[in-house]
């Protein structure tokens, strides 16, 4: 008899159980089928705070890191990729090219366009990233990592390392720099708004591919301000004394 009522009350115990999980799904379905379809999903800029701390920045959005060995590697950052949409081709420069800060150390290519990538430091190029050229996707999907340019053994590298952005303040600019791309889509929607209002998500947020929708002048003037910048004026001995 004591078997059967057990018995009996563990079935009670799993009816119940079942009746619940089964009032549940039917909820769940019932407020899946009233909610309004999901907005489909915003594009956003990678957050700056992800930044390495150790990477100095140049204008141009190259990075240098020094390697405890004395050279220096040199990467580029979030911009240059997003803003060709992809990368199909990349060209650098031979190992022992000379170069001063500034100089071309990495040509992106898609289709026509072009961005050239600039030295944040002068020297010699001791090496270039082979897994970038059979890759070139690698260097916008690890930027920081396997994705670098190449190796410079430096000269005159404390002086350089002077006009470059570090730590937070590399950071801080990282998210001006953003702000302005948004600003300068902006602009270019209020003289073309048919042509460039697809390039921006709402909030002024620049959508993946956003300069497919620039014409050649546009593209022209977006390179010119944010990877053509002049060369920053390193300080002198003597304002250094």
């Amino acid at each position: 008899m004591v078997a059967i009522l057990v018995l009996l009350t563990i079935l009670t115990f799993l009816t119940l159980d079942h009746l619940a999980q089964q009032r549940a799904l039917r909820n769940a379905a019932v407020a899946r089928a009233g909610a309004p379809a999901p907005s489909p999903p915003r594009a956003a800029w990678p957050d700056p705070s992800g930044v390495p701390a150790g990477l100095f920045w140049s204008p141009w959005h190259t990075w240098a890191h020094v390697e405890p060995q004395g050279a220096v590697r040199v990467g580029a950052g979030f911009l240059p990729v997003a803003a060709l949409g992809g990368v199909e081709r990349i060209d650098a420069p031979a190992p022992g090219t000379a170069v001063r800060a500034g100089d071309t150390v990495a040509t992106l290519y898609r289709g026509s366009r072009t961005i050239r990538l600039r030295a944040p430091v002068g020297g010699v190029i001791e090496a270039t990233n082979p897994r970038i050229q059979g890759a070139p996707r690698v260097l916008g999907l690890d930027p920081f990592g396997e994705g670098w340019l190449c190796s410079i053994r430096p000269r005159g590298l404390a002086t350089s390392l002077r006009s470059l952005r570090v730590a937070e303040d590399a950071r801080e600019w990282l998210r001006g720099e953003f702000r302005r791309v948004s600003d300068f889509l902006s602009l270019l929607r209020l003289r073309d708004p048919a042509r460039v209002a697809v390039a921006l998500a709402d909030g002024g947020v620049p959508v993946a591919g956003f300069t497919d929708a620039l014409g050649d002048r546009e593209w022209a003037e977006l390179v010119e301000r944010f990877f053509d910048a002049p060369a920053p004026e390193l300080p002198s001995a003597e304002s250094m004394r």
